[in-house]
């Protein structure tokens, strides 16, 4: 079965060139056809610095940006990332050779190395393969898990780093089952985390999906950082396009399109790479797959 849809799947995922609009009853009908998985933001005003190279510009940067930092090293600047009840440290250092910006987010501390556990290590490095290019790791030194993520250190502005701090800090959020460490005697994390993940997260549906119902039927959707979605629908070789607004709230999972499309219903994580979503009795249960190449969703 997988074999004989993988083809549609794909071209899903790619953004097939549009074919004109989906019958009347499809689950789409009507939806005014406009590019998907592209980013439409508009271009910031601010003009990007050629290269970071000392810690007082990287953090006039990062104040200018609007966020609360100070110099705690000699390459190093540290920042303070409140989002919702949660507070985060992000360390933002300058590589030795001037080339890179790493972005290092404190997790959670585990004192006792013997209480590591493998099979948690085994998921961050899964995890790592679906949020690439951030990365999880626990620092023997520092004895805690750590996320990170390394960003060339060209053409830099303020609001990139914001957005790459924010980024990490919904990661962070919507994986905390994965990093918290074992222990009960462990700090609840180094970086002050106060509120505890519902058991499904927004966090955990960014990035690019696909759900086949038939050879001929299939849907792809993207999720983004910022609550955005944006859907590809094809049937018998017609395809229509959507884009809008999602929130997940107790399991829920709604859709708000531009356009006035609404769609709304229950939402299971069964995996890492998959889920599922049931927006009404007619339409039935959808099961998703996480894209395995990121690159196809652009």
């Amino acid at each position: 079965m997988f074999k004989t849809i993988a083809p549609l799947v794909c071209g899903l995922i790619a953004a097939l060139a549009s074919v004109g609009l989906a019958d009347e009853n499809d689950l789409f009908s009507g939806v005014r056809t406009d590019a998907v998985f592209v980013d439409s933001s508009s271009k910031g005003t601010i003009s990007p610095v050629a290269r970071i190279n000392s810690t007082d510009q990287l953090n006039q940067m990062l104040t200018a940006a609007g966020l609360e930092s100070k110099i705690a090293g000699s390459r190093v600047v540290l920042v303070k990332k409140a989002l919702d009840d949660w507070a985060f440290n992000v360390l933002v250092t300058i590589s030795e050779d001037e080339m890179s910006i790493g972005l290092t987010m404190p997790l959670s501390t585990l004192k006792d190395e013997a209480k590591l556990n493998s099979l948690q290590l085994l998921k961050l490095l899964e995890a790592n393969q679906l949020h690439a290019p951030s990365v999880f790791t626990f620092s023997t030194q520092r004895k805690r898990t750590e996320l990170f993520r390394i960003l060339p250190n060209e053409s830099i502005t303020g609001q990139k780093l914001r957005d790459e701090i924010n980024r990490l800090a919904v990661l962070a959020k919507g994986t905390v089952d994965l990093w918290k460490m074992p222990s009960a005697e462990a700090q609840t994390t180094d970086a002050a985390a106060t509120t505890p993940a519902t058991s499904i997260s927004a966090a955990a549906l960014i990035g690019a999906w696909s759900a086949a119902k038939s050879k001929t039927e299939a849907l792809a959707i993207r999720f983004d950082a910022d609550s955005k979605f944006q859907l590809v629908y094809v049937k018998s070789g017609k395809q229509t396009k959507s884009k809008g607004t999602f929130s997940l709230q107790a399991g829920t999972l709604s859709l708000v399109g531009d356009d006035g499309i609404r769609l709304q219903g229950k939402l299971a994580i069964t995996s890492a790479t998959k889920f599922t979503f049931t927006p009404s009795a007619t339409i039935g249960t959808l099961e998703f797959s996480k894209a395995t190449n990121p690159q196809a969703a652009k």
